[in-house]
């Protein structure tokens, strides 16, 4: 189902984003486009909860924790109500204290990079109201991220995009609608974000429904012992993602505040487009993590290195694919639009995507790695971010902006994936030939005889 649920969403990022390219004027678009790049960049608020609160509820359901393989620091789990009430009452306390970080974030710092995108309207009022409205309803769409969670680590997981799927599709009616009627920005984005707010209530109330009796109504209360096992996860996690992640969206909002609007808008279209590609591409290996958990729980390591590997090849053979389609048709597509936002060079989009497939398969040893519960994202993020934090400022001034996406890819190539290869390698002693070969060399490759030759 998480199939469909992408599905749905490449729809809409299909016909929603050529209308809105067609109908917003080039200072509305890269408005719009950067409200989605700081709506990208609110996820890392999570700080690694969402994935190790997945991966602790799909142990706990495990029926053979007595398995001779036990991931570390998971010694507390057992199978009853009362230890998930102990894990919900963590989880609630945890995100409430989120959701305050995530709106003092979006009110104080997010204001400051919209303010010079907003004054270059033609009413800046609208812009303004447009910006409240996200920033209000962005906190309750965060919140449903942890009813999320938990119904993917209670293996609900066809039941949570089922309901993603039409609350996505809900948007995306309501988006199209909107801009056939010539309605603008404001009204474009209430639409957008009432679907995630509706999500937000259907997946509070599935929760509660698949939760021990008074799990998610009694008091929100810290367990000490439940946080003691998944902090030293959660944070090695949280910080991996704050300082890539946060490093390569910032590299669009920061190039927002310096940039032409037509340049700017440019560079976070690329983004989106690459970041959506990068989201559909995961579904056949990120629906897998919650089965893969439980088969390291239960000694099952070859069944888990071969699901990882087959979704690993499906994964990076779909991004590959569409990063090849759009840089041959993404110019064509906006001119038969009568889009008044360009597209960046072919330089620009073909580097973009071979950073996002590095990354990609970077990633993926890493959460395969991560199944152990052994989080190295500390090790990785201080050495990647380093390394962005000083290839990205130095090639921008040095080439424009193709130094963007090329001190990306220099990160990613110089560690952090060949680091994230190495350690998924040796923890499950696989062959780098038949986990890779077909899966990831090929694709790299591709894009790499495209880069030099076109």
């Amino acid at each position: 189902m998480t199939w469909g649920n992408l599905g749905s969403r490449v729809l809409g990022f299909a016909v929603l984003l050529p209308l809105a390219l067609s109908q917003l004027t080039v200072e509305e678009a890269s408005l719009w486009l950067l409200f989605q790049a700081l709506l990208a960049l609110q996820g890392m608020a999570d700080f690694g909860f969402t994935p190790t609160f997945i991966r602790i509820i799909s142990y706990a359901r495990s029926e053979k924790n007595s398995s001779k393989v036990k991931p570390d620091a998971i010694h507390l789990l057992s199978i009853n109500d009362v230890l998930m009430d102990r894990v919900i009452g963590t989880m609630r306390c945890v995100y409430n204290r989120l959701s305050w970080v995530v709106f003092l974030l979006m009110a104080v710092l997010g204001s400051l990079m919209v303010m010079k995108p907003i004054s270059l309207l033609e009413d800046i009022t609208i812009g303004w109201f447009a910006w409240a409205v996200i920033v209000v309803s962005s906190v309750l769409i965060f919140r449903g991220g942890m009813f999320g969670a938990y119904m993917q680590g209670v293996d609900q997981i066809a039941l949570y995009q089922r309901w993603q799927i039409v609350t996505g599709m809900i948007s995306i009616i309501g988006g199209v609608i909107v801009l056939l009627m010539g309605s603008g920005l404001f009204p474009l984005v209430v639409v957008m974000q009432a679907g995630g707010v509706a999500g937000f209530f259907i997946t509070r109330k599935l929760a509660a429904q698949h939760a021990p009796k008074a799990s998610w109504s009694g008091s929100a209360i810290k367990d000490q012992e439940v946080m003691q096992t998944i902090w030293p996860a959660a944070w090695r996690s949280g910080l991996g993602v704050v300082v890539t992640y946060g490093t390569i969206q910032g590299t669009g909002v920061i190039y927002a505040q310096v940039a032409p609007a037509a340049d700017a808008a440019a560079f976070l279209l690329a983004q989106r487009v690459v970041r959506t590609l990068s989201s559909f591409a995961n579904a056949p290996f990120y629906t897998c993590i919650p089965y893969m958990s439980r088969m390291y729980a239960e000694g099952r390591l070859a069944e888990l290195v071969e699901s990882a590997r087959t979704g690993m090849l499906q994964a990076n053979w779909i991004l590959i694919g569409g990063i090849i389609m759009v840089g041959f048709t993404a110019e064509p597509l906006l001119t038969f639009i009568g889009s008044q936002t360009p597209f960046v060079s072919t330089g620009v989009w073909w580097v973009l995507g071979l950073a996002t497939l590095i990354e990609r398969i970077g990633a993926m040893h890493l959460q395969l790695y991560s199944t152990t519960n052994h989080i190295v994202w500390h090790i990785v993020a201080s050495i990647t971010g380093g390394i962005m934090l000083f290839t990205i400022p130095v090639l921008f001034q040095w080439l424009g902006v193709i130094g963007l996406p090329l001190g990306i890819l220099m990160a990613y190539t110089m560690f952090f994936t060949p680091y994230n290869l190495s350690r998924s390698y040796s923890a499950f002693h696989m062959n780098p030939a038949h986990m890779d070969g077909f899966a990831s060399m090929i694709p790299i490759a591709l894009v790499l005889i495209i880069l030099i030759f076109i």
